[in-house]
């Protein structure tokens, strides 16, 4: 959700507090650098599950001081999008894509106290309604045809339990690395010391840190994924989808666009030997 960012927003509170000071003396000069590093994605979000992707890694957040109460998306500053806003035009793409099947991973739940949390279960419940597909099921592709599944939700906190209707956290692999070569490195370490026994996520993401920052002052996060573009490809096409301990079903990336094409069209590819 990072394509809507809010360039008025202060930045978030998960954010580091020495850029938060900055941030309220500096707007000017800190909030256009955070735009830069903290933007991953520039097509909306209906744009994204039209070019195939079917996971969405969402991180809440409640504003601190809001006497609404509206969920943000956030990621070093607030989204403009709300939470409610988002998700429906969800429901609304797959409601025109009845065979579709959308995993969403929802985290962070910056600002959010048990009450809120119960807010938004309700919520992501009476929305999907229907479509979600309970924890209880083994999810093959056909089992949710037959039942009319469309959403598997992921909800990474103590509140989900006792809902049906909510999967655990969805273990996220990330190299929190900015040279493409240790992040893969870093996910084939992973994959050698065994998977786990529930949906994961391998991350394909490039991560700066303060001192590449400044060392890079001309360069984005979209810069940096771009440089790195032919090398990710070429990893991303050695994965085998399955349930062997070197398979990868889920893999996420920044900056989906730039994928264009060929990403879509390896999917099928991926899609088709798995059938």
């Amino acid at each position: 959700m990072t394509y809507c960012l809010d360039k008025q927003s202060s930045v978030s509170n998960s954010t580091p507090r020495v850029v938060q000071v900055l941030d309220k003396y500096f707007p000017c000069i800190v909030r256009p650098c955070i735009m830069k590093w903290a933007t991953t994605q520039e097509g909306a979000i209906s744009n994204q599950l039209d070019l195939g992707i079917r996971f969405l890694d969402l991180r809440i957040a409640h504003k601190i001081k809001d006497p609404d109460e509206v969920f943000y998306f956030a990621h070093g500053v607030y989204s403009l999008l709300t939470v409610k806003e988002a998700l429906t035009e969800v429901v609304r793409w797959l409601d025109q894509h009845i065979k579709e099947v959308v995993i969403i991973a929802l985290s962070n739940f910056e600002g959010m106290n048990l009450d809120q949390h119960k807010d938004l279960i309700q919520f992501l419940i009476a929305t999907f309604n229907k479509k979600i597909c309970p924890k209880s099921v083994t999810p093959s592709l056909q089992e949710c045809w037959n039942h009319s599944y469309q959403v598997i939700l992921s909800y990474d906190d103590e509140s989900s339990t006792g809902y049906v209707e909510l999967w655990p956290q969805c273990p996220y692999w990330w190299a929190n690395k900015s040279d493409p070569n240790l992040v893969i490195s870093y996910l084939e370490d992973q994959k050698n010391e065994g998977r786990p026994g529930q949906f994961f996520a391998a991350g394909l993401n490039l991560t700066e840190d303060a001192r590449y920052v400044l060392c890079h002052p001309c360069q984005s996060l979209q810069s940096m994924t771009r440089r790195s573009y032919s090398l990710l490809m070429k990893w991303v096409k050695q994965q085998r989808p399955g349930s062997g301990q070197a398979c990868l079903n889920i893999i996420c990336a920044d900056f989906v666009g730039i994928f264009g094409s060929e990403f879509t069209q390896l999917v099928i590819g991926l899609n088709q030997i798995e059938a």
